[in-house]
Parts: structure tokens; C-alpha cells; sequence
């Protein structure tokens, strides 16, 4: 993978885990912003806590899987003082300007000797650009790493940006939804990087769904490492940074989702014709939780009724019969309050396909927006009973 100038990485296993890779850390010494968003959860984790207060001025994150440290009281939140402090004297930094992420089982203590052992050995070199194995270490019940990596030519530069993810259970649409670290090789301050960051998640990490739980450990980290400089006066180049922000975080959203807890299938439900937006992206959630609809779209069965249930089923999102027409892939199920005739055999073939469309045009107006799930199989279950 390439690498940005500036930007340090790197993972060891210090052995909360038993056979894989469990400790590692982001290092943006220049960076000129930091920005995060973090989950809503009411147990949110100390990590969260600390990490938000100061989030800023945040030059590094110190990440830790196998133990997310939540619900674990006073205790939990000074263990998470305690290495943010190592990390911040292991780099020759303030401790405002260190962050933690944490994610594994929760209402464990942390083994803080562990951890410490494990820094001793992790920050002899800070200045090492690992990216590929502090991917692996933020893992949980994943399947697989999960990176992004842009580099794009505006005005003669070459802009970078580089994103980490993980995530594969406790995905939903609650702000920001697992652990996520992004850099932008642009001179961005925090205050501006944190309106981006925001309208970011709220295109792609706000609008996925595994299983539509939540966590107490999710935050979305985002770093401007200050080699480009830019004119943010400019709304053009103000543009151009937020889509590609937009374009990663998108990027790593869909990864999630395509490696969701026995997940076989990713699951795109599009709204149409809305009033607004907002209600667009309210009314493709409210489908794309659906446990019948998930069901369905893994047993590949073409029961489109399930369809229609799902985006009707609330009164505080009306939706009109007599104005609606029901896409599944390129098959016209429901227009107008009336059954459609089509294909079974065809629907069916459609349905054993890895990425299923579903598009619901409303009528009532212009806007639209689009979510993405997945399916709900058998290994869900069998991954949850033994993760603990």
C-alpha cells in the first residue's frame, strides 16, 4: 500500500488476544486538524469519553482490540488515562494530543501490565508506516482488513487520503458506527475538518446497518497531516476535499457491510421522489433493518410483499400506495396501488446475485438517498453465541 509522508503506523500482539495481532497506533505529528464522531450510546466507553474532550487537538490514537473496556466503572476510565499518558510520553507529546479507541468484549477489565508491555516494544520506532498491520490489530469478529487509499491531482498536487475500518456486528446508523481512522494529507484546520467529518459519516457510515445495534466503543477519527496547502476560501477546493472525504468514507462503509456478521449478500435500498432527504435516508433505514427483509434476501425468496410491508409500516413515515412503484433490481413489482406482473424464475436468479437493489420511488417529491445492509443468516447467530 502507499504510504503518506507524515503519517505513522504500526501493530504488534501484546496478547489480549491469543494468537493475533491486538495493539497499535496512528501517529500524525504535523497534523494541523483532528476531527471525530462518536457513538450516541448511553454506556459510552471511557475511550470515547477521554477521546472526545480532546478531539481537537489530537496528533495520535493508541487502539486496542480484544477488550473494548466499556461498563467497567472508575477503574476502566483510569486504565484508559493511564495508556494515553504512556502513549503521550512513548512519543514525546502532550496528552491532550493523544487519543484511545478500544473495541473487543465488554465488562472486562483491561490487563493494563499487557498493554504496557506491549507499548514498550510498539513505540521503540515510532516512525515506522505500517498501515497494512495496524489494519489487522483494530479487528474484532471481522473476516477481513478493511482500507481505503485515494490519491488524486487538484491544482498540481497530488492529494492523498488513506482510511482504516473495522467492523463486522453492532452496525447501525447511530452517528458513527465501529472503529474508523482517516488522514488527509491537506492543511486543514480542526474546526473545518470536523464539518466535513460530519457530513461525511452522515453519507456513509450513518447510512449502513448489519444488525441495528449500536456500540459503546464507536468513533470515526479523522487527521489533516498538513503537507498540501490549499485555499479554503476557494468553495471549489472546500468541494473537492469533502468528496473525496465522502468517497472514502463511502468506501469503507460498504466494506463493512459486505463483511457483516454471516453476512452473504450487500443489500442497496434506494428512496426516490421524497420530500426530503431526510426522510429518504429514515425511510431506506426503516427497509434495510427489516428482519424479514434481510431474511428474505438471503433465502432468495421472492416474496416482494415483505417489501412493501417494510416501507409502509410506519405512521410517522407516511407513504402513499396510490404513488409508489417497487424496483427490485430491473423488476417492476408494485406501481400505483397494483401488483405488477413479472418474471418469478427471473426474480429468483436475481436474487441469488451478491448485491441486491431495492428502489422505492414515492412521488413526493425530488429528493432520494440510499442505505446499505446486508443479510441476516444462520452464521449471525453462530458468531455471536461464541464470541464471548
Amino acid at each position: 500500500m502507499d504510504v503518506l509522508d507524515g503519517v505513522f503506523a504500526n501493530a504488534l500482539r501484546c496478547g489480549l488476544k491469543r494468537s493475533a495481532l491486538d495493539l497499535a497506533y496512528l501517529y500524525v505529528p504535523q497534523a494541523t486538524g483532528s476531527a471525530g464522531v462518536f457513538t450516541q450510546h448511553s454506556f459510552a466507553a471511557s475511550s470515547v469519553v477521554e477521546t472526545r474532550q480532546k478531539v481537537a487537538n489530537l496528533k495520535a490514537v493508541l487502539i486496542n482490540s480484544g477488550n473494548a473496556n466499556a461498563c467497567t466503572g472508575s477503574e476502566g476510565a483510569e486504565h484508559t488515562r493511564e495508556l494515553i499518558a504512556a502513549a503521550a510520553e512513548h512519543l514525546g507529546i502532550s496528552v491532550d494530543q493523544v487519543g484511545m479507541a478500544s473495541t473487543g468484549v465488554i465488562g472486562k477489565p483491561l490487563d493494563l501490565a499487557c498493554i504496557k508491555s506491549g507499548m514498550e516494544r510498539l513505540f521503540e520506532d515510532p516512525f515506522v508506516q505500517n498501515y497494512d498491520l495496524a489494519a489487522e490489530a483494530i479487528l474484532t469478529t471481522d473476516s477481513c482488513s478493511k482500507t481505503a487509499y485515494r490519491d488524486v491531482l487538484y491544482q498540481k498536487q497530488s492529494l492523498r487520503a488513506f482510511g482504516m475500518t473495522k467492523g463486522s456486528g453492532m452496525i447501525a446508523p447511530n452517528m458513527a458506527t465501529t472503529l474508523t481512522f482517516v488522514v488527509l494529507s491537506v492543511d486543514l484546520p480542526s474546526d473545518m475538518l470536523q464539518e466535513m467529518l460530519a457530513i461525511a459519516v452522515d453519507r456513509s457510515f450513518n447510512r449502513i446497518s448489519v444488525d441495528s445495534d449500536t456500540s459503546t466503543n464507536d468513533m470515526v477519527l479523522c487527521f489533516a497531516s498538513g503537507q498540501h496547502s490549499l485555499d479554503w476560501k476557494d468553495l471549489k477546493t472546500q468541494i473537492f476535499v469533502q468528496d473525496l472525504l465522502d468517497d472514502l468514507c463511502l468506501d469503507l462503509a460498504k466494506q463493512v457491510v459486505l463483511d457483516g456478521e454471516g453476512a452473504t449478500k450487500l443489500i442497496e435500498v434506494c428512496v426516490e421522489g421524497a420530500k426530503d432527504e431526510a426522510f429518504a435516508v429514515a425511510l431506506a433505514k426503516q427497509v434495510v433493518d427489516s428482519p424479514l427483509v434481510k431474511t428474505a434476501i438471503h433465502g432468495q425468496d421472492a416474496n416482494w410483499g415483505r417489501l412493501l410491508m417494510a416501507i409502509g409500516k410506519s405512521a410517522d413515515l407516511p407513504v402513499d400506495p396510490q404513488s409508489l412503484t417497487l424496483f427490485l433490481g430491473k423488476h417492476k413489482l408494485f406501481l400505483n396501488g397494483e401488483q405488477r406482473v413479472y418474471n418469478k424464475e427471473e426474480m429468483i436468479n436475481y436474487l441469488c446475485e451478491d448485491h441486491i437493489v431495492i428502489r422505492y420511488c414515492l412521488g413526493q417529491g425530488s429528493a432520494r438517498a440510499s442505505v446499505f445492509g446486508c443479510d441476516l443468516s444462520a452464521a449471525y447467530v453462530s458468531i455471536n453465541t461464541a464470541y464471548n
